[in-house]
């Protein structure tokens, strides 16, 4: 897959306004459970938790399992984060 491609595949996955919002959620709020983020969101948990895992798959979200719960937060690590971040900060 050349430079195009996987750009044009996490443009897909950006390309979701339910994913954006998690994204915006995690920044502002830092990690948060499944259930904090579905809740916070008013939507449904099954379709939180498919996004979520999007979001993993392309490095923009890190998880993490405490017990029974599973907690997000944001890869910092990914050099793409903070022009993402600043794009949803633009009104």
């Amino acid at each position: 897959m050349d430079n195009f491609e996987r750009l044009a595949e996490l443009l897909k996955v950006l390309g979701n306004p339910l994913r954006l919002k998690i994204i915006d959620l995690l920044n502002r709020k830092g990690a948060l459970s499944v259930t904090e983020i579905y809740v916070q969101l008013n939507t449904d948990q099954s379709l939180v938790s498919h996004n979520l895992d999007k979001l993993v798959n392309k490095d923009l979200l890190l998880r993490r399992r405490n017990s029974k719960k599973i907690f997000y937060r944001m890869n910092e690590e990914n050099p793409l984060l903070p022009g993402i971040i600043s794009l949803l900060s633009l009104e």
